[in-house]
């Protein structure tokens, strides 16, 4: 529920939500509720769209293939984590309908939206990171000012944003965690006014994920950097050296490696063909070794 602008606690008939579902799981679960004997009906039901305006025109059809309405209900939970694939799933809230009750019957729990929110924390800083090294360009807006003092940086304040709204949202979900299970004697109202503000870290979390998309897409991959980094470190090759060895039953390929990497200022692409010329391997064992670069190995670490 976090594309939702919520700025409260309270809704209202009509309101359109986004959720996030859990996918082929639910979809599973529903579809075991339904009878052999409704299957027709619930094929009938299709093409309607659940959660919408015109989710009325579904009963109909119950009362003409005499289906309970409860089992509408599992018709519409089919329907939606079966549109839904495990993403979003758009409901329109209903009379009676609260935050809690919805967030019950998604079974998404304050825990969890924390869950995901330090999920993105750490993306935000993973990209901050790779920006300030970078690996990433960013698409600059004319007018834009970049930073006060630096006129010619480009801060990833998208991130930045996000990374701030993430961790407001977090404070306030673990506020939420420690409190509302706490009543003095059954009898406290303190939830009352913490239940008031159970939109606002929805509402921060919501924020910072538009932040997280707007500055995916400023991002551009900077190829020639990523390319220069690589070679400068053929250190990272010796993983893959060792691990083939390895395969091969050759003698201590770990000591071997790390003989030739350990404490070394630079290794580079005639310093590994050096040492793998030296081995005492097959030509066709010493070809595989070389074909392999810092550009093609991805690492089994």
């Amino acid at each position: 529920m976090l594309d939702n602008h919520l700025t409260s606690y309270a809704l209202s008939v009509g309101q359109q939500l986004v959720l996030s579902t859990v996918g082929e799981e639910n979809a599973l679960e529903t579809a075991d509720c339904i009878d052999e004997r409704n299957i027709e009906a619930y094929n009938a039901a299709e093409n309607i769209p659940i959660y919408s305006p015109e989710v009325d025109d579904i009963y109909p059809i119950a009362e003409e293939t005499g289906v309970e309405l409860p089992e509408v209900n599992v018709w519409e939970e089919r329907h939606v984590n079966e549109r839904s694939g495990g993403g979003t799933t758009y409901y329109t809230v209903r009379s009676g309908d609260s935050l809690s009750k919805i967030a019950d019957k998604f079974n998404v729990t304050v825990d969890a939206i924390k869950r995901i929110n330090t999920i993105f924390i750490d993306f935000c800083r993973d990209v901050w990171q790779y920006i300030s090294m970078d690996y990433f360009k960013q698409k600059t807006k004319k007018g834009e000012v970049g930073s006060s003092a630096m006129p010619h940086k480009v801060n990833p304040i998208d991130f930045e944003n996000a990374e701030g709204n993430l961790g407001l949202a977090n404070a306030l979900l673990e506020h939420l965690s420690a409190k509302l299970p706490i009543s003095r004697l059954q009898r406290d109202l303190t939830d009352s006014t913490v239940l008031r503000n159970v939109g606002v870290p929805v509402a921060h979390s919501s924020i910072a994920l538009k932040s997280i998309e707007k500055g995916l897409n400023k991002l551009i991959l900077n190829a020639s950097k990523l390319n220069a980094d690589l070679e400068a470190n053929w250190a990272v090759v010796a993983e893959a050296i060792q691990t083939i060895l390895r395969r091969e039953n050759y003698p201590q390929p770990y000591e071997a490696l790390k003989e030739l990497t350990r404490g070394k200022q630079a290794i580079d692409k005639k310093t590994m063909h050096q040492f793998i010329a030296k081995l005492k391997v097959s030509a066709a064992l010493k070809k595989e070794l070389k074909s392999i670069t810092p550009q093609n190995y991805t690492g089994i670490s």
